[in-house]
């Protein structure tokens, strides 16, 4: 038991930290095949908006809390170096979209914490490494924020 309560301690001292004014912010846009749309937030203290407008089971604002901790937990993802120094458009034309004829709904992913802010625009007709990594944040982003039964 103490053994795991250490291990506890230290993975929280590790862990960096995430200020209660951060905020996530995700935009779905889109598309011909009738993708929903709409925009979620996530804030470091939990609060969660949601405004659906397209093709969502929920239109409108929808407020709501999340665990701090889940809330930190994703929070954590985003300031990643691997986001953070990543590219801010995955576009036709640029080296990290690969197209490959699929329509997906087009994500824009914005991260805030203190004076860092950092975005990501992602056209749905890219595919590749870095476009699927920015799917797989929003799908975090989607899940953390607790949005089904919301968007589809």
């Amino acid at each position: 038991m103490r053994a795991a309560l250490a291990l506890c301690a230290a993975l929280m001292t590790t862990a960096p930290a995430v200020a209660m004014d951060a905020r996530i912010d995700l935009a779905r846009g889109a598309c011909e095949a009738r993708c929903p749309v709409y925009s979620v937030s996530v804030g470091g203290d939990g609060a969660v908006v949601y405004e659906g407008r397209h093709y969502v089971q929920r239109r409108g604002r929808v407020e709501r809390r999340i665990a701090p901790a889940a809330a930190a937990a994703l929070l954590r993802r985003f300031s990643e170096r691997s986001f953070l120094d990543g590219p801010e458009t995955i576009a036709p034309g640029g080296p990290d979209c690969a197209l490959d004829g699929r329509e997906r709904s087009p994500i824009a992913l914005t991260f805030r914490a203190g004076t860092t802010v950092k975005r990501l625009a992602v056209d749905g007709r890219c595919d590749g490494p870095a476009a699927q990594a920015a799917r797989q944040l929003a799908r975090a982003v989607d899940e953390a924020a607790r949005l089904r039964g919301l968007t589809r």
